[in-house]
């Protein structure tokens, strides 16, 4: 199972790496980590995986942000989870990136 999104952002790479991490992998080009879903949601979390890499590409004035979440543990029960909230977390940090501030979603 893979979910991929691709997000154009209107940011340089650096603003959009700084907006993403942390950690570094291959600075402001990729970072790739794997994902254990903490002991609060399930009782099996120790099994459970998958991994999420995130790569930035210049385009023109613009970053392509993708990311793709792969490598899930079989019958994962976040994977529909992961492919409703992706969108919302790729929007905000998009938002982020370009303006500086994150979206309300009232949560």
């Amino acid at each position: 199972m893979e979910l991929k999104y691709d997000f154009y952002i209107h940011a340089n790479q650096e603003r959009v790496w700084n907006t993403l991490t942390l950690l570094a992998y291959e600075p402001q080009q990729k970072l790739s980590l794997i994902e254990h879903p903490g002991p609060a949601y399930y009782s099996n979390h120790a099994e459970l995986e998958s991994r999420i890499t995130f790569t930035l590409e210049k385009v023109g004035s613009c970053t392509k942000l993708t990311l793709v979440n792969d490598q899930f543990t079989e019958n994962h029960p976040s994977y529909e989870k992961a492919a409703d909230s992706w969108w919302m977390i790729l929007s905000s940090i998009k938002t982020y990136a370009e303006t500086g501030q994150v979206l309300d979603f009232g949560w």
